[in-house]
């Protein structure tokens, strides 16, 4: 039997609307403390991406194209998720990693800090990590003053130690 006009609009809706969630949901992977955030929270990354806070064509173009309603039906999504629990690596920690505690809490599992809402640092990979502590170093990325001075005093081999060990969390 063939689809109803309705079952062929309900699937290429579902399919036109799901096409962000996928990019969004790398958002989230790239700011992972979305499970404690508040929803209000996270338009502001999206604002981030729009305004050239963060450097990203792919997700400026995708916030650039989200209404306000979207935003929000998509930061309460996620700020619905749960992280599992991080258990410290066997690793050694680098020292350069006493700074990032303060901010980041126990086991840089993020969440709300004396700095605010800082992300999860855990489990994170490595490349990201890396990528991102060297965006802020570079200035690239503008949209928080206090990891741009930190990553700025790390000297390259630091910033690696660093993403390896909190890339060792599981």
């Amino acid at each position: 039997m063939p689809p109803s006009p309705d079952d062929t609009f309900a699937t290429t809706s579902r399919a036109t609307s799901a096409a962000p969630l996928v990019v969004i949901a790398a958002l989230a992977l790239a700011w992972p403390g979305a499970q404690r955030a508040t929803a209000q929270s996270i338009p502001a990354q999206l604002h981030d991406y729009v305004n050239g806070d963060r450097d990203s064509q792919i997700m400026a173009s995708v916030a650039e194209s989200l209404s306000d309603d979207d935003i929000r039906q998509i930061a309460a999504y996620y700020a619905r998720q749960r992280w599992p629990a991080s258990a410290a690596t066997a690793m050694p920690p680098p020292e350069a990693i006493g700074t990032c505690g303060a901010c980041h809490l126990d086991n840089f599992s993020g969440g709300a800090s004396p700095a605010g809402l800082a992300p999860r640092l855990a489990a994170q990979s490595a490349a990201y990590l890396l990528g991102a502590i060297d965006a802020f170093g570079r200035e690239d990325r503008r949209n928080n003053a206090p990891m741009t001075d930190i990553a700025k005093a790390l000297s390259a081999d630091d910033r690696k130690r660093v993403a390896d060990y909190l890339a060792a969390f599981r």
